[in-house]
């Protein structure tokens, strides 16, 4: 089953590792480093899941989620990011994140969490 996927990782190293390793399972992947252009190109596009990190550059990724649930009710969001603490967790499914996980994290856990959410 090939998705198409929305990234939202400001960090490059990261980005091109998921990138590289997405691309390998055969997704097609659209990779944004700023929360503004992720918001813009989901009005844009339709995609089976967004990627989205919580620490971006211009807007958090919370106020991102947010925006993205007022736009599409129903988009998949799984939060990938470095903030572990349970209260942040917390945080991004009330949100209104589907799914959470904290880097680091097994490259096979996440293709299974994106199945999940496919």
């Amino acid at each position: 089953m090939k998705m198409n996927l929305l990234l939202c990782e400001d960090e490059p190293k990261i980005a091109k590792f998921i990138l590289q390793g997405l691309n390998e399972e055969r997704h097609n992947v659209d990779w944004h480093t700023h929360g503004a252009s992720t918001i813009h190109q989901i009005i844009k596009k339709q995609y089976d899941i967004l990627i989205l990190d919580l620490r971006l550059p211009d807007i958090d990724g919370l106020t991102v989620c947010r925006e993205v649930r007022k736009i599409r009710p129903l988009q998949p969001i799984l939060m990938l990011t470095a903030l572990d603490a349970i209260e942040n967790r917390v945080a991004g499914l009330r949100a209104g994140a589907d799914d959470y996980l904290p880097k680091p994290f097994a490259f096979d856990e996440l293709i299974a969490r994106l199945e999940a959410l496919y």
